[in-house]
């Protein structure tokens, strides 16, 4: 599972504008991740992860950083 599939499959169903504040970048941002656009870094990551309740070593093993 790549990032952008990691993306869509945990933000599925859950609010992208509480997400989006958890993790501290805007709505459009996950939009973007969701879609294959760019890559975030390493600190967004692993907010991201504990945002929709995983490990943060989840989201660096599908973001490519593990």
């Amino acid at each position: 599972m790549d990032w952008s599939e990691y993306v869509a499959s945990r933000a599925e169903g859950r609010n992208q504008e509480e997400i989006a504040l958890r993790v501290g970048v805007s709505q459009s941002s996950i939009s973007r991740w969701k879609a294959g656009e760019g890559k975030p870094s390493a600190e967004s990551v692993m907010r991201f992860a504990r945002a929709v309740g995983d490990s943060p070593i989840v989201g660096l093993l599908a973001a490519g950083f593990l």
